[in-house]
């Protein structure tokens, strides 16, 4: 959705069947849409991101 949102809600509206309209079009073309995906990097190195990841992976099996 976030990098490539025109095809994305393309495919979305066929399978809600929903018409694209030139007008949805138009919208979706000026929606600027924001990735996050790498926002924690601004507050961590990548050794303190691999810490994190470990830790979340070390919580799952405990709670699984």
């Amino acid at each position: 959705m976030i990098t490539e949102p025109e095809p994305t809600l393309r495919e979305l509206c066929r399978f809600v069947e929903l018409p694209w309209t030139p007008a949805f079009e138009r919208t979706v073309a000026e929606t600027e849409f924001y990735d996050s995906t790498r926002t924690w990097q601004k507050h961590l190195t990548a050794a303190e991101g691999e810490r994190v990841l470990e830790f979340i992976s070390r919580t799952e099996r405990a709670t699984a």
